[in-house]
């Protein structure tokens, strides 16, 4: 069947063709999941939108604080960028664990995100940073915490007729010390766990701590007994320890061909007092820059 590619320049146009094709258009972006959908037959559209035209949806600023990352802005980019190294480190560790960097030049977080693939890297430290979505579509702009983007394995809260344009990253607390870490069978894979801690301290003790962990469930998800368990307390390796067996415990892998639930869950139980290790050696974020 022939599909038809339609290349937008401006947001209206792009949810207008939504609005004209429902549940048969599929939006391209970098286009790495969709293209390994599409040969695999999972999704056979009847037409492709070409995001790469429409400027208003890629680039990183400052906003009132906060910072704007555009859905289409590459992993590459965020990667790279001075404001998301020194302001958001968990995400620019995040985006150099994707893939090779082909990938990464062409890849977005729009497209990750919007995919929700297990094991995906950017979606955990999103969490983790507590970051919102906002949501075009044909009945206006929605804000949505990425928290509660994620429905399912593959499935997002997204409608039909609407589609990711930028998330907001709010400014950590003072002091924060955050860490990405992940683990795959090759550097270059999905991660079968990965983890995003950001932790702040007062002296000896945990003030706050944020566990965002991908590939351990149908969705990435905050480990909020865990995050619970260290709040006020010692930093103490048997504190981080249980932090890990709390976080193990949330877990809800599926078995699947390329590591069991057991295994799954134990690497959360691992991964976590290491990622929280991590970050506490880690200069602090840097605040409004």
């Amino acid at each position: 069947m022939a599909v038809e590619y339609r290349d937008p320049e401006r947001l209206m146009e792009v949810l207008g063709i939504l609005r004209e094709f429902g549940e048969d258009a599929r939006l391209v972006a970098g286009g790495q999941a969709l293209m390994v959908l599409l040969r695999q037959g999972l999704i056979s559209p009847g037409v492709l939108i070409d995001l790469s035209g429409v400027a208003s949806l890629a680039g990183i600023s400052a906003m009132n604080g906060d910072v704007r990352v555009g859905a289409t802005t590459t992993i590459a980019a965020i990667e790279r960028d001075p404001v998301i190294r020194a302001r958001y480190p968990v995400l620019a560790q995040a985006a150099a664990a994707v893939g090779p960097l082909p990938v990464r030049n062409m890849g977005t977080i729009g497209g990750s995100v919007a995919h929700n693939a297990l094991g995906a890297d950017s979606p955990p430290a999103l969490l983790a940073l507590d970051a919102s979505v906002t949501i075009a579509g044909g009945a206006g702009a929605r804000s949505l915490a990425v928290a509660d983007l994620f429905t399912g394995y593959f499935e997002t809260a997204l409608r039909p007729d609407e589609m990711l344009a930028e998330f907001t990253l709010p400014t950590l607390p003072a002091g924060a010390r955050t860490a990405y870490l992940k683990f795959a069978a090759r550097a270059a894979d999905m991660a079968l766990v990965g983890v995003a801690v950001v932790v702040t301290m007062e002296g000896d003790t945990i003030g706050d701590a944020r566990i965002a962990i991908g590939g351990a469930a149908p969705s990435p998800f905050r480990a909020r007994d865990a995050e619970a368990h260290l709040r006020g307390a010692k930093w103490t390796e048997s504190a981080l320890r249980e932090a890990g067996r709390l976080a193990g415990r949330a877990a809800s892998p599926a078995p699947d061909a390329h590591a069991s639930p057991d295994y799954r869950r134990w690497l959360v139980r691992t991964l976590v007092p290491r990622a929280l290790a991590s970050a506490s050696r880690c200069a602090p974020a840097e605040g409004d820059v």
